[in-house]
């Protein structure tokens, strides 16, 4: 079993910002992280398309509720929960 995740991470500062959080809480627990930065849109299409293994943060169900409700389409997916109230995840 691979101890490695490859986390989508939307290429904004703040979105860097709980991505760091994260990859290092991850790490914490014994996985590597390999981060890649991309824009919103593409962050859900490479998550479609199983080139990442999860995004750090998206503003759902509002923002980028459209672009995860076209990967769910494909694969089933899990919010793991809030990073901060009451805007993203």
């Amino acid at each position: 079993m691979s101890k490695t995740i490859n986390l989508g991470v939307t290429d904004l500062s703040f979105h860097r910002i709980a991505a760091s959080l994260v990859a290092n809480t991850l790490e914490e627990i014994g996985f590597t992280v390999k981060r890649t930065y991309s824009p919103h849109e593409e962050n859900f299409e490479r998550l479609k398309a199983g080139d990442v293994d999860m995004l750090a943060s998206a503003w759902l169900p509002s923002s980028h509720g459209i672009y995860k409700n076209e990967v769910e389409k494909a694969v089933p997916l899990v919010e793991l929960g809030l990073h901060y109230k009451p805007y993203a995840l």
